[in-house]
């Protein structure tokens, strides 16, 4: 697979296919926290590091094309030598450290790869997410679900072009 184009914030090639078959309709939940620059975290507990970098480089992709400036604040792997990306507004972080999870002052939204659960941080419930975007939502999570077993281009069309109606 040769991409015949390329894209400024283009992280390469990572699987929203595989984003979605670990949390489901929960992408929902991670796609309107990145929109919504709100603090996301990975927690790949008893995970590779490579597998924790590629969820969070899918979740970037969902966004990336055609939005851009998000690869600024994302960071594949992180850990408790190198807290700098907590200073970063809506970061997208990986980590592997349990601790994280249990800091959640660190977090807006956090996605546990070992469990498939995505935890939205209990001082945002009713104010995230935006419930005015529910019914739109539930249509791309729709079509998703449907063009997930289509393959990767297609899946990634739908989350871009909903993306370009709602902005």
């Amino acid at each position: 697979h040769i991409p015949t184009t390329t894209f400024p914030d283009e992280v390469g090639d990572c699987k929203v296919t595989a984003l979605w078959n670990k949390f489901g309709r929960q992408v929902s939940i991670i796609f309107n926290a990145i929109l919504a620059e709100k603090r996301l975290l990975f927690l790949g507990f008893n995970c590779c590091a490579g597998e924790v970098c590629n969820y969070v480089l899918a979740a970037v992709s969902l966004v990336c094309p055609p939005l851009k400036d998000i690869v600024h604040r994302t960071f594949p792997y992180a850990n408790l030598c190198f807290l700098d990306f907590l200073n970063v507004p809506g970061y997208i972080a990986g980590v592997m450290n349990p601790m994280f999870a249990e800091k959640m002052e660190w977090w807006d939204v956090c996605c546990d790869i070992s469990t498939g659960k995505v935890t939205v941080n209990p001082g945002l419930l009713g104010q995230f997410p935006d419930p005015s975007y529910a019914e739109a939502d539930n249509e791309v999570l729709d079509l998703a679900e449907m063009f997930c077993r289509l393959g990767e281009d297609k899946m990634r069309f739908t989350f871009q072009r909903y993306i370009q109606r709602i902005t």
